[in-house]
């Protein structure tokens, strides 16, 4: 049923083991030091000692371990292959919140060897010898885990490419003792051996020889993502096998030890407690086939390879609201769709803010900073404008000061305490998967320019109708000063920035704030600019780019707009936003008149039929005041953009602003279509492209889930059932 690939490595997985490259023999000195070092602290106390002999003892019942005295290791007689692979870590335990804590064996903590002094010095040299971890050799197969980065991303575009008016019901089955349940090859369960802490009464030492893959060992997530991948292609073929005659969309993704199916289709279907018997069924005969339960194993007293307890929780039922990877996933139709921080996660993250704000010494450690900055840039995945806030706190990271102060007045306190707002947001309003997830192309694209006199730029359609649109702004004598000065208070990078800025608050009024779920690109020839709006972050010492960032960022939760890019196009093909930026200068043809401008721009710039005719558009002065008054160093704004949501989670645009057109001005001729895009598109020298398509295709936001594996659809599942059944006949 399987691959001949796959089904060799499980076989090999099975029969021989995993391979155990864990270097060079340990000298008899390396082996002593590391016995006198024993376990870990965290393992010494009396709660874990009880916690560490209970689950040893289980797993040397179900046939995972072995616990030996002392001379089976070090006496007399011990054979010489055991010798020769004989290598000793360190047991550690780590806390887990609301759980027993996890046994770890820390293999990646070199052994600590008596100092010695070098012929001629009165110093001693410091020794050590590398851990196991560091001359263990890697497996050659490292897809399998590697595609661990991409299984969020997967589950995200699954929510976003269904139907939105279809129900996404979710499902995890959790793997137990996974790692445990594939083995090592014979001989080389010695490279894994531990010490166990002593138990009250006991007479000398006991050690573990463990036949399975460890936590703690570099190579045990390749081998056992490995098997669950494989298993994840049995699973495929046995619901191929079995499929029935409904329409429907379905996903499995493997995390380590986290199965997860999504299945969707539409509302109130009859046959939906079915299907989710029909998948849960598959999903664990698939598991069981490769991780077979203990009466196939013969293991007294050990554990389903299911975990029984998660399952008596309800975990592996079928529900619309499931965390998954530690995000809320919700699988409502239409504006419900949307995906949010776990609340206890969050919880845990504002706690540790407030903790930090709190304290009266006003300074955090470095490596408290770096936790929190961690929490935060995960939590972003599910609130996107959390990014724009980040500079402030991107600059002590890059610094690394061995302590951050957060005094009153300072940026660091002020960040932390708007991200511990927006995490409480988060959990109350939770994101809508069209701001997260990005097209396959983007719903209107442009291009910007800035210039010592003014700025300006271009919209244009993509997926959805909109007239092709130039705008300009004048800059006010002040700003115009600063930029020309060679080191002024403003450079040309804040005005480009300033102008991407415009030009997508811009686009907001157009659409008459019908914003929510948009994507759009922009093209822009400063590099400065183009690192900044893909980070979200400034790196400049101006803080004109971090005020205009956070706006922004504060833009697109105010309006929940979709995932927005800027990417580089060179400085001499950038016509379509240089020419407007530039009309104010002296010597440009009417360069005060908008009518002239107009008739200007359009004659460079002829349009293919099927767009009509290029209309100016003024920037609103509230854009444009704000912006202005950012660019000079103020710290915030009060223009707040509104914002409108329609049924599907996506507001469609239904008239434009008053826009400034040629008499000559035709409407688009063709009509268009989102997913296959009918209009002509421009590249920046305003040029017809073909290429352009590919370009967009390219961008940032949507390479991220590029490489993320697609859903399983009823028609493929069946044209694969077919090529099954052909090869067995």
């Amino acid at each position: 049923l399987l691959p001949a690939k796959i089904y060799q490595t499980l076989h090999s997985f099975a029969v021989d083991g995993c391979t155990a490259d864990c270097g060079p023999p340990w000298g008899p000195e390396v082996i002593e030091w590391a016995r006198k070092a024993g376990p870990h602290v965290s393992a010494m106390s009396e709660e874990n000692i009880y916690l560490i002999w209970d689950d040893v003892q289980y797993q040397e019942r179900a046939g995972f371990v072995r616990i030996v005295k002392e001379s089976e290791l070090f006496g007399e007689g011990v054979p010489e292959a055991v010798i020769k692979e004989l290598k000793i870590s360190r047991l550690a335990v780590v806390p887990q919140a609301n759980r027993r804590g996890r046994l770890i064996l820390n293999l990646s903590a070199p052994v600590e060897l008596p100092p010695e002094r070098k012929k001629g010095s009165r110093h001693k040299r410091k020794r050590q010898h590398p851990s196991v971890n560091e001359t263990t050799e890697e497996p050659e197969d490292q897809d399998a885990v590697k595609a661990l980065g991409s299984a969020l991303p997967s589950l995200l575009l699954f929510m976003f490419e269904t139907n939105c008016y279809w129900e996404i019901d979710w499902q995890k089955i959790d793997l137990s003792d996974g790692f445990w349940r594939m083995i090592v090859e014979h001989g080389k369960e010695y490279n894994f051996v531990y010490q166990l802490p002593p138990r009250p009464g006991d007479r000398g030492s006991f050690f573990v020889v463990p036949s399975g893959l460890q936590m703690g060992w570099t190579n045990s997530p390749a081998y056992f993502c490995t098997a669950t991948e494989g298993t994840r292609e049995l699973i495929r073929r046995i619901l191929a096998l079995s499929i029935g005659p409904e329409t429907f969309q379905l996903i499995n993704r493997v995390f380590v030890d986290d199965f997860m199916n999504g299945l969707a289709g539409e509302v109130g279907r009859k046959r939906k407690c079915e299907e989710q018997l029909w998948v849960s069924r598959a999903t664990m005969h698939g598991i069981h086939a490769v991780f077979p339960p203990p009466d196939v194993l013969q293991h007294e007293g050990g554990r389903d390879s299911i975990s029984e307890r998660k399952l008596e929780k309800g975990d592996a039922r079928f529900k619309p609201d499931e965390t998954l990877l530690g995000f809320n996933l919700h699988g409502h139709p239409k504006r419900r769709r949307t995906v949010g921080l776990d609340p206890n996660k969050s919880g845990r993250y504002r706690t540790q803010i407030q903790g930090a704000l709190e304290r009266q010494c006003n300074f955090v450690t470095f490596n408290e900073f770096r936790k929190i900055h961690g929490k935060v840039q995960h939590a972003a995945v599910a609130m996107p404008c959390m990014r724009g806030f980040m500079t402030p706190l991107n600059r002590v990271l890059s610094e690394a000061p061995r302590f951050v102060g957060l005094g009153k007045g300072s940026e660091v306190r002020e960040t932390l305490a708007d991200f511990d707002h927006l995490l409480a947001l988060s959990t109350q309003h939770p994101t809508h998967i069209t701001e997260v997830v990005p097209p396959d192309l983007p719903h209107y694209y442009g291009y910007v320019d800035f210039a010592a006199v003014g700025m300006g730029g271009v919209w244009l359609p993509c997926t959805r109708a909109l007239p092709p649109l130039v705008w300009r702004a004048r800059n006010p004598r002040d700003i115009e000063l600063e930029v020309r000065k060679e080191k002024g208070l403003i450079n040309n990078n804040d005005g480009e920035c300033a102008a991407v800025v415009v030009g997508e608050f811009l686009l907001d009024h157009v659409l008459q704030g019908q914003v929510a779920g948009i994507s759009t690109h922009l093209g822009s020839d400063n590099t400065a600019t183009v690192g900044q709006q893909q980070r979200k972050a400034s790196r400049a010492t101006h803080k004109q780019a971090k005020g205009l960032l956070r706006w922004q960022a504060l833009r697109q939760r105010w309006t929940r707009r979709g995932p927005s890019d800027v990417d580089h196009v060179e400085g001499e093909q950038n016509r379509l936003g240089d020419i407007p930026s530039r009309s104010y200068e002296e010597g440009f043809p009417a360069n005060a008149d908008d009518e002239a401008f107009l008739a200007d721009f359009s004659r460079r710039f002829p349009l293919p039929p099927q767009l009509g005719s290029w209309r100016l558009v003024q920037p609103p002065t509230a854009i444009t005041s704000a912006v202005f008054s950012l660019m000079r160093g103020a710290r915030d704004t009060t223009t707040h953009p509104a914002t409108s949501t329609g049924d599907a989670g996506v507001g469609l645009p239904t008239m434009l602003a008053n826009t400034l057109f040629s008499l000559e001005s035709k409407g688009p001729t063709s009509t268009w279509n989102e997913s296959t895009c009918s209009w002509p598109l421009l590249m920046p020298s305003g040029e017809v492209s073909t290429w352009k398509a590919y370009q967009l295709r390219q961008r940032l936001s949507r390479r991220h889930f590029s490489g993320a594996p697609s859903a399983w659809q009823s028609g493929d599942l069946r044209t694969l059932a077919a090529k099954l059944r052909a090869r067995t006949s």
